[in-house]
């Protein structure tokens, strides 16, 4: 109160003075501040700077180690499926005698050709050799032959054969794909009859098996390679887009290769120049760790 009379009675000079003074106190006060704030900034943003990559690196510990255990939680309810042998006599009666598989609209000769044709896939599945995927992919089958890109992609360190030799180009792939060492490669040892989805489609696509009526979940999804087999009115390789119908089919299997179950995916293509069904696409869980040919 005193302080503010005698600030009445100054003169105007003297109040200019006054103020003056005052300001000055208050830019040095807040000078101060300001120091020690961005001294504070400073620190902390070094700080931060020094720590980001292991911080970053214990981030992708943690989300790492939170996948691992989701997969092991997954792998636990699959391996809990009751599997049966895949060289069981008459398993693919077995599988088509399915709800998924009687409840298909299939014409006659389809359903026909499904009956012949699906033995030897699942025979192919359990005991992949190279002559038995030429067998899938040729006999009674018109088709054309165009290398993928995949298949350029995994010959290019080598000598590829030239694309219209599909046989040489096949083994040459067989061997730097599925087995390095020799002609038979890791299969399916049994299948889980009763976790069997199917469906007919006119696409192809990832979307049509991971989203559609065959979903059945994975952890990671690997594709089978086509080294370039192409049927009917076919341009893409695995029949990617609307050019069915093919024949979506998905199971949870083991294979000899892991002492994990999981999903397997296939898709058959109906040549209606051939009256047969040609093998389309097919994905494996990795947790199979199977590299096959499709």
């Amino acid at each position: 109160m005193n302080w503010k009379r005698s600030f009445l009675f100054m003169s105007s000079s003297e109040r200019l003075a006054a103020v003056f003074v005052l300001i000055q106190r208050v830019l040095r006060r807040l000078r101060c501040h300001m120091l020690v704030l961005g001294l504070g900034v400073g620190i902390t943003l070094t700080v931060r700077a020094v720590l980001r990559e292991q911080y970053s690196q214990e981030r992708r510990q943690i989300e790492a180690q939170a996948r691992e255990n989701r997969v092991r939680q997954v792998a636990a309810v699959w391996n809990a499926f009751q599997y049966t042998d895949i060289s069981t006599k008459d398993l693919s009666e077995n599988v088509l005698a399915k709800p998924a598989l009687q409840g298909l609209l299939l014409t006659r000769i389809q359903r026909e050709r499904l009956r012949i044709r699906l033995p030897d896939i699942l025979s192919y599945l359990g005991n992949p050799t190279c002559d038995a995927y030429m067998r899938l992919k040729t006999n009674e089958l018109h088709y054309k032959f165009v290398l993928t890109t995949d298949t350029e992609q995994f010959l290019q360190n080598g000598n590829p054969p030239v694309a219209s030799e599909a046989e040489t180009v096949t083994r040459a792939l067989w061997h730097k794909v599925t087995n390095p060492h020799g002609d038979a490669g890791p299969g399916l040892t049994g299948i889980c009859l009763e976790r069997i989805r199917a469906a007919v489609t006119h696409t192809n696509s990832p979307g049509s098996f991971f989203s559609g009526a065959v979903a059945q979940g994975f952890t990671m999804a690997k594709a089978a390679i086509d080294p370039g087999f192409r049927y009917g009115m076919q341009t893409t390789g695995g029949g990617s887009s609307d050019e069915g119908p093919f024949l979506l089919l998905s199971f949870f299997a083991h294979a000899n290769a892991s002492t994990n179950a999981a999903p397997v995916y296939l898709s058959l293509y109906w040549s209606d120049e051939d009256q047969q069904w040609a093998p389309s696409r097919l994905f494996t869980d990795v947790l199979l760790n199977i590299n096959l040919l499709f």
